[in-house]
């Protein structure tokens, strides 16, 4: 009897392994199989811009913008001494005064916001890496290849669309410039990553992981319209991250908090910038999908602001030994 009772303890643990497994999976790699689907759908079905576009949008609105909501409770996690009150009115003020820059200046708003998410997208993927000693030209290589590199390559549809909406236009980038600009931000990445390796501030998973990504993104923007590659890096790449930073961090303050309860948490604010961007829809009343995508990046870019200078002090406070 004695001998029976490891045969069937190690019977059990066979049976839990496949679980163990499953549930490894999801939290390291879910988000590639979704992406690969995703982008699959569109690239084998093939819908044109009018279908696709109120897709992507509905999709951001719905997934992407939310993984700033819990921006709140972040703040409050960072000091003993956070003052909420404080923090929203100058969250606000911040995302007022962009609005208001958008409207003075559209092309130095739109240039300052490219600038910005370059620097937030590249710094979340290297986060998202654990890469050692992060420094802020890193940031900027892996957010140029990330962010930058996909729109200089798509600069003249971009263009277009911009200079449809606005007084102010942008100068014209001929098509081998652009190439030309986007394959060395790849190269330069790619690079960069042996850099890291032979600095031993990477590891060797952690190398073939950054070239993956590196490759993965590449082949969206290759095979996909611009929209439809943005979505697709937005919700299951950057967005998916920074729902999984913050909830292992305000977890591990609290060994009470759930999915569950982090869910109701992000529904607040997640509600408010969807019906602002609602209100603003119906104030303006865009007459083509390309007008209705150039207010929700309005949206997104005036919540990006405080956003990034917060995830800029959260990835700080991460980075220190607890």
């Amino acid at each position: 009897m004695v001998g029976v009772i490891p045969l069937l303890h190690n019977t059990t643990l066979k049976n839990r392994e496949p679980i163990r497994l499953a549930l490894d999976f999801i939290k390291t790699r879910l988000n590639h199989l979704l992406v690969l689907i995703f982008s699959a759908l569109f690239f084998f079905t093939s819908p044109p811009e009018g279908v696709y576009t109120p897709i992507c949008i509905s999709l951001i609105v719905l997934l992407g913008i939310p993984h700033g909501a819990a921006d709140h409770l972040i703040h409050s996690s960072l000091s003993s001494k956070a003052n909420l009150k404080k923090y929203i009115f100058k969250y606000i003020a911040l995302a007022f005064g962009f609005g208001f820059w958008w409207a003075l200046y559209p092309d130095k708003a739109l240039l300052f916001f490219v600038a910005l998410s370059t620097y937030h997208f590249g710094q979340e993927a290297l986060e998202n890496l654990k890469v050692r000693d992060i420094r802020f030209w890193d940031i900027v290589i892996w957010g140029s290849v990330v962010l930058l590199g996909p729109l200089i390559l798509n600069y003249t549809h971009l263009k277009t669309s911009f200079d449809s909406m606005s007084s102010s236009h942008l100068p014209d980038i001929s098509q081998w410039v652009q190439v030309s600009v986007g394959v060395a931000l790849i190269m330069l990445a790619l690079s960069h990553a042996f850099l890291l390796a032979l600095s031993y501030r990477i590891q060797r998973t952690q190398l073939i992981q950054l070239i993956l990504q590196l490759a993965i993104i590449s082949t969206l923007y290759l095979i996909l319209p611009f929209l439809v590659a943005f979505t697709a890096y937005f919700i299951f790449f950057h967005s998916w991250n920074a729902f999984k930073h913050q909830y292992t961090w305000l977890a591990s303050i609290n060994s009470n908090y759930s999915i569950k309860r982090f869910a109701k948490d992000l529904l607040l604010f997640s509600s408010i910038a969807i019906a602002s961007l609602i209100a603003l829809i119906c104030a303006f009343r865009p007459d083509t999908w390309v007008g209705l995508t150039v207010y929700l990046l309005i949206v997104i870019s005036v919540i990006t602001l405080p956003h990034t200078l917060l995830f800029d002090q959260f990835y700080s406070a991460r980075a220190k030994p607890k």
